[in-house]
C-alpha cells in the first residue's frame, strides 16, 4: 500500500468501527500486514482478532496469535519478516523497533534475514550491527558476508572487509561476488601475490569468467 493510501486509511480507521475493517480487506485496499501495522499503531488490537477470522492459513493465524502474545512457539518466520518489511515501507520506524524486539524468539538464521532486509533498504549500519550480533558464522549465508563487506567498504574499513571475504571463502561460500570483492580489495591494498592466488582459486570455480581472465593478466 502506498504511503498516502496508508495515511488515509489510518485516519478512516481512527474514526470507524472495527467491523468496517472487513470491507477494507475484502475490497483489497488493505492486506493483513497493513492492518497489523494500523492495529499496533492505534493500539486497536481488536483489529488483530478480526484478522483471525479473515485469514484462512493456519500458520498465519498462529502468527497473529503470536503477535497478541497468545502463542508461545515462534511462528513461521516468513510472516514476521513480511511485517517488519511493511513497517519500513510505511516508515513506521518506532513500530519496527517494537517488533524487532521479538527477534530473539526466532532462530539466528532469522536474524540474518532481518539484517538482509535492513541492508536492502539501505540501513547499512543497523544491518551491520545485527549481522555481527550473530556470533556463530555457520548461521551466515554468502549474502551476509557480501553485505558486511559492502558496509565496511562504505566506512572505508578496507582491510576488515577483505578479511570477511576471505573468511567467507574459508567457510565454503563460493559466491562470485566474494571473490570479486576480495580481489578488488587486494588490488587496493597492493597484495599482488595473495591476489594472484585468489584469482586462480576463483578461476577453478568460474573458468569462463571474462572478468577473471582480465584480472589474470
Amino acid at each position: 500500500m502506498l504511503q498516502n493510501a496508508y495515511d488515509d486509511a489510518l485516519q478512516k480507521i481512527l474514526k470507524s468501527s472495527v467491523a468496517d475493517l472487513q470491507t477494507y480487506v475484502r475490497s483489497g485496499s488493505l492486506d493483513s500486514y497493513d492492518l497489523l501495522v494500523l492495529a499496533f499503531k492505534t493500539n486497536q488490537l481488536d483489529v488483530v482478532r478480526l484478522l483471525l477470522h479473515l485469514v484462512s492459513d493456519q500458520k498465519e493465524k498462529e502468527f497473529l496469535l503470536f503477535m497478541l502474545n497468545e502463542h508461545e512457539q515462534a511462528p513461521e518466520s516468513m510472516f514476521y519478516l513480511f511485517l517488519l518489511e511493511r513497517t519500513i515501507q510505511l516508515k513506521e520506524y518506532e513500530l519496527f523497533e517494537q517488533f524487532l524486539a521479538l527477534k530473539n524468539r526466532f532462530a539466528p538464521s532469522v536474524h540474518i534475514q532481518i539484517a538482509h532486509l535492513l541492508h536492502r533498504y539501505e540501513f547499512m549500519d543497523v544491518a551491520l550491527q545485527l549481522y555481527r550480533s550473530v556470533d556463530n558464522m555457520n548461521d551466515w549465508d554468502a549474502g551476509a558476508f557480501v553485505n558486511v563487506m559492502e558496509a565496511l567498504v562504505a566506512k572505508n574499513e578496507i582491510v576488515e572487509a577483505m578479511q570477511y571475504g576471505l573468511l567467507a571463502i574459508s567457510f565454503g561460500h563460493h559466491d562470485f561476488r566474494l571473490y570479486k570483492y576480495v580481489i578488488e580489495l587486494m588490488d587496493i591494498c597492493g597484495m599482488s601475490e595473495e591476489r594472484r592466488k585468489i584469482v586462480q582459486q576463483a578461476k577453478q570455480l568460474y573458468p569462463d569468467s571474462e572478468w577473471l581472465k582480465q584480472k589474470e593478466k
